[in-house]
Order: C-alpha cells, then structure tokens, then sequence
C-alpha cells in the first residue's frame, strides 16, 4: 500500500469516527475533506477530467485517484466555489418568486406530528387506538387530512427558508460553501 492509500485509510477512519476537528487541523485532512464534501460522481467526473485521470467505474476509486493525484487545497476550493456559484445562480432565479410563496404561509402548525415520523404518529394516534371503521374514515377525513397539511407546509417553509439563510452565509468572502448536501 502506498503512502496516499495509507493516509487515505487514515482519513477515512477519522472521518467516521469522531476525527472531524482533528482532519480539519491538518493540510492533507483538510484536502481530505474537501475532496470528501465533492464526492459525488458528476463533481469528481468533473475533477478528474481536469486533472486527466482515467475514468473510472466506482465513484470509490475515482475519489482515491483525485486524493492520490497532485491537486491542492486551493485548486480544490477553487472548485468548489464555482460549483457553488453555478448551483446559487439557478436558485437566485427564482429567489423572489419563492419568498413571495414562503410569505404565504400564515400557520405554521405541525398537525400534531412531532420528530418527523409520520408513521409512528399514524399508528400510535389512529390505527392502533380507533375500533370502528366508520369512526376511522370520519377521522381520516377530517383529522389526517389537516395533520398531515399542516406537516407538509411546515417541513416544506423549513427546507426553502434554510436553503435560503445557507445561501446568505455561504456567499461571506471568508466562508468555504458546500456544495450539493453531505453528511457531517
């Protein structure tokens, strides 16, 4: 095994621990971590034809030869912050018409679903608690219904108004964005 097959092992390791701060203090843990929030296969398709590495069939591998390959941190969020301006330009374009729906929502009331399971709230309030058939419809129309509007409208104001305020804080000169979604 070579040494970037070793660090990369390494890395991989901390990442999915509880290492994150540790990558994050280290030049090839932070190069590591930028290369790790671009790992998806159009991004590193992307990359690799720039650095002219040989496509691959995995994602996996893909990603080893970028870490392996010779680009640096600044070439990296170089990349990323293009990528980025490219996904904020296509939202910019229908920023306003999107506040001007957000700003339509008077309510914000969960129906009573709490922790996102709609599931164990369906089963818990109604199937497993509700004897009578007609009783059951008579809920579902009149109860469900509303719950699962008010929970709808909620999650959905929640997910545009937060792409909204990231897009505020990624576009400060001093923060590096994301790109896409990624875990931790």
């Amino acid at each position: 095994m070579d040494r970037s097959q070793e660090a990369l092992k390494q890395f991989k390791k901390l990442y999915q621990g509880s290492g994150i701060n540790e990558l994050a203090h280290s030049a090839e843990g932070f190069r590591f971590l930028l290369l790790r929030s671009l790992e998806r296969k159009e991004y590193l398709e992307q990359i690799a034809a720039q650095l002219n590495v040989p496509k691959q069939s995995s994602i996996k591998k893909l990603a080893e030869l970028i870490f392996a390959s010779s680009i640096s941190r600044e070439e990296l969020e170089k990349i990323i912050r293009e990528l980025d301006a490219r996904e904020r330009a296509v939202r910019k374009q229908s920023e306003k018409t999107l506040l001007a729906e957000l700003y339509k929502v008077r309510v914000f009331d969960w129906g009573g679903i709490h922790e996102n399971d709609i599931n164990k709230y369906l089963v818990d309030t109604y199937i497993k608690k509700v004897t009578s058939y007609d009783d059951l419809v008579r809920r579902i129309e009149h109860e469900i219904l509303e719950s699962l509007k008010g929970f709808v409208l909620c999650s959905w104001y929640n997910n545009w108004t937060s792409i909204i305020i990231e897009d505020i804080f990624k576009s400060h000169p001093r923060v590096l964005p994301t790109v896409g979604k990624i875990k931790q």
